[in-house]
């Protein structure tokens, strides 16, 4: 009996009677066992609305099973209710929501940050990619501008979860504006709300995290107790749309798909109407807005993360690397406590290298060929015998991520011979 390898072989064809072995990679394409879109909310419920021995979170696949548990008798808060709502609405299918106790003052800021302390038992949900905490916006934390710092200490907490998991991108709103009052005009508020969020771009933690400006205003599934009586529309924090829109984005192309020029469903108006020289001073910042077309409708007009790593500038590019993260420690659990031998080092070379090149293929990563997109290396170098001897497998990997086209330039040239169009070019 011959042992020979199909892959040295070639296209030579299979003539002597043997046993001939074939490899193959065991790739992650088609196993993929986690989703992306998937977001946790935390938002407070009504004091004593559940007992003691309930559970930390409760996960939902549509709004009817939301609504139905968290009625008016459980008392969900409004920014919560509107939050999971624009989610489902936005095309998102599956969310974790944790109940807070309500709360006020220090307290409450307090009690939000809670599950996303260190030890918490949301460290052991694999399931979660976006962190959302409308309530950090809640009238619970005191009124504009005295909540700020209770705002900023809630949206602290969840960018440092996002950074201490690795694998989880913190979805963020802007501060907010204060009641609408007679004797203030729009432009006054619209300036302050600027000048706000570009302080709150300032203090909050340059890590895995984007920012959405300004509110939204969408039908009212209940009453806000800041707005007092039944309104035609609330104002709420835009947060959970934009979950929905991330979630519609990974599910229709991937999570390399930036999330931005999407329409956001649910949302009847904007708090403001931006001018372009508003978004150029907010850009810059990494704050991503919210616009009106004409004939478009409200869309997503941004993809730029918190971060002040260049290559970390874009919310598709983190997210893809948080994801890859998130992938590969899913998929490569069967090959721990595996012998620390070759083959090892290429069954790790060999899933990654699969993996790898199912994202070139799906345009994920940037380059002419596998060979300018990505490298793996898993061999004797990357696992010298101290290294071994520590019981530890080493693997090089390196790619390049696909950045989005924010600005599209075409040049048109008018000469005595005509006009000549040159472009468009993508700067990014």
């Amino acid at each position: 009996m011959k042992l020979e390898s199909l892959a040295e072989q070639g296209a030579q064809s299979l003539r002597t009677p043997g046993l001939y072995i074939e490899w193959r990679s065991q790739g992650l394409a088609g196993r993929h066992g986690l989703s992306g879109g998937v977001p946790v909310f935390i938002g407070f419920v009504a004091a004593g609305a559940f007992p003691a021995d309930a559970p930390h979170a409760l996960w939902f696949d549509r709004w009817e099973r939301f609504e139905r548990v968290f009625n008016a008798d459980v008392g969900a808060s409004a920014f919560l209710m509107h939050a999971v709502h624009g989610f489902f609405e936005n095309s998102g299918e599956r969310c974790l929501v944790v109940p807070v106790q309500a709360a006020r003052g220090d307290d409450a800021a307090r009690l939000l940050a809670a599950p996303l302390d260190h030890g918490g038992f949301l460290e052991d949900v694999e399931e979660i990619d976006l962190v959302c905490v409308p309530d950090a916006m809640s009238p619970l934390l005191g009124d504009p501008p005295d909540s700020r710092d209770a705002i900023l200490a809630v949206q602290t907490s969840a960018m440092e979860h996002c950074a201490r998991m690795g694998n989880r991108f913190a979805v963020l709103d802007a501060m907010p504006s204060g009641e609408e009052t007679g004797d203030i005009a729009v432009d006054e508020r619209k300036r302050a709300s600027l000048a706000a969020v570009i302080k709150q771009w300032q203090t909050l933690p340059a890590q895995h995290g984007a920012l959405y400006f300004p509110w939204i205003d969408m039908k009212p599934i209940v009453t806000l107790p800041a707005q007092g009586a039944w309104q035609p529309t609330v104002r709420v924090p835009p947060c959970g749309h934009i979950a929905g829109v991330y979630a519609r984005c990974d599910r229709r192309e991937g999570v390399f798909r930036p999330p931005a020029n999407e329409v956001l469903e649910g949302a009847l108006d904007l708090e403001f109407d931006l001018a372009d020289t508003d978004q150029a001073a907010l850009n810059q910042a990494g704050i991503n807005c919210l616009r009106e077309r004409p004939g478009w409708g409200l869309r997503v007009w941004g993809a730029r993360t918190l971060s002040d790593r260049p290559e970390l500038r874009y919310v598709n590019v983190t997210r893809l690397l948080l994801a890859i993260r998130r992938e590969l420690e899913y998929h490569l659990r069967d090959l721990m406590f595996e012998p620390n031998s070759p083959t090892l080092w290429k069954a790790v070379a060999e899933r990654l290298e699969g993996y790898f090149s199912d994202l070139f293929r799906a345009g994920a990563l940037k380059g002419g060929d596998q060979a300018e997109a990505y490298f793996v290396k898993c061999d004797a170098e990357t696992n010298p015998p101290e290294e071994r001897l520590a019981g530890r497998v080493s693997a090089m990997a390196g790619l390049a991520a696909a950045a989005p086209a924010e600005f599209v330039i075409v040049r048109i040239t008018q000469s005595a011979d005509g006009v000549s169009v040159a472009g468009p070019e993508l700067q990014v």
